[in-house]
């Protein structure tokens, strides 16, 4: 049981980190939100949008963490998420690497 909640953890911790260096790269105008929809609601507000995505994400992972019992692929996906949120974090670090020299 351990093994398996860290795993969501992990997830909820690299969305933090995503969070986070996305808020720094907006409010700096280093970088722009990929995502369409999330980049009208950072326009409207970093804070809220970043607040409400950490609420949300949270929420889905505790759901995600009890039914996973029950759905037999939902591990697959997890690991396939941690790459996709690895991949954007080797994003910030790029931007943030080329802003610090």
């Amino acid at each position: 049981m351990k093994r398996d909640s860290n795993l969501y953890i992990a997830i909820y911790l690299l969305t933090v980190l995503d969070i986070f260096f996305t808020s720094l790269g907006l409010k700096k105008g280093v970088i722009e939100e990929a995502n369409p929809l999330l980049s009208s609601f950072f326009m409207i507000s970093i804070g809220l949008t970043s607040m409400i995505i950490l609420i949300v994400s949270g929420a889905l992972l505790i759901f995600m963490y009890r039914v996973r019992h029950k759905v037999a692929w939902i591990n697959s996906a997890l690991w396939l998420l941690i790459g996709a949120k690895a991949w954007v974090l080797g994003m910030h670090v790029n931007w943030i690497t080329k802003v610090m020299v």
